[in-house]
């Protein structure tokens, strides 16, 4: 293992219960598998590589678990962080203390709305046309959502949804939607995940690979 990584988990595993342990050694080997591809070590750790681990690290390895998951693996990701920016300069240090904060809350609340996805109740009502696709979140109001699929397309929406559903997702997070537009307006029809920001490069990528050539 990276050496730095190393060192991190030797200084938390006195103090740090079992859980917590697990949920800090799965930090770090995520990331040192994460830094290995890029050729790079965890001691000059930098704000795009923080986002582009968050990022990978969910469209990878989290999905299906329960939000209590990423809410630990993401606490623990902000330890870490902090760990390693214990000696840069204030302001470097406090830069990448802010960026951890802000990807740790987005990709926490991206796996609470793919657990509210996961129950929503979906009638499908007869539609005339139909959009399966990844969508971003444009911009969202009390029960609906604006979308913008991945693919290119123009806005969608507005997109009901249920208000629980509408509060939990942020713009910029990504929708794994098969959406129906009938006589009532836009409508979920099917549905799979929800996605940070930061895992659009990383499921861009998966999406790609899995295209045929």
């Amino acid at each position: 293992m990276d050496r730095v990584l190393r060192r991190f988990l030797d200084e938390v595993r006195p103090r740090a219960r079992a859980r917590h342990l697990a949920t800090y050694e799965d930090v770090a080997a995520s990331l040192e598998s994460f830094l290995e591809s890029r050729r790079r070590t965890a001691a000059r750790l930098h704000l795009g590589e923080l986002k582009g681990f968050l990022g990978y690290w969910y469209v990878r390895h989290h999905q299906p678990a329960p939000p209590a998951h990423a809410r630990r693996f993401c606490a623990a990701t902000r330890v870490l962080v902090r760990w390693l920016a214990a000696e840069r300069p204030p302001r470097g240090r406090r830069r990448i203390l802010r960026e951890a904060r802000r990807l740790a809350r987005a990709a926490a609340r991206a796996a609470r709305a793919s657990a509210l996805l996961e129950s929503l109740p979906v009638h499908p009502p007869a539609v005339a046309e139909v959009v399966e696709d990844y969508c971003e979140v444009v911009a969202r109001g009390r029960t609906h959502l604006v979308l913008r699929p991945l693919s290119g397309r123009g806005l969608i929406g507005p997109v009901a949804v249920p208000e629980t559903l509408a509060t939990a997702v942020d713009p910029g997070a990504i929708l794994n939607l098969v959406l129906g537009h009938g006589g009532d307006g836009w409508s979920i029809l099917d549905y799979g995940f929800c996605y940070p920001p930061s895992a659009r490069g990383a499921l861009c990528a998966a999406l790609a690979a899995e295209s045929p050539a």
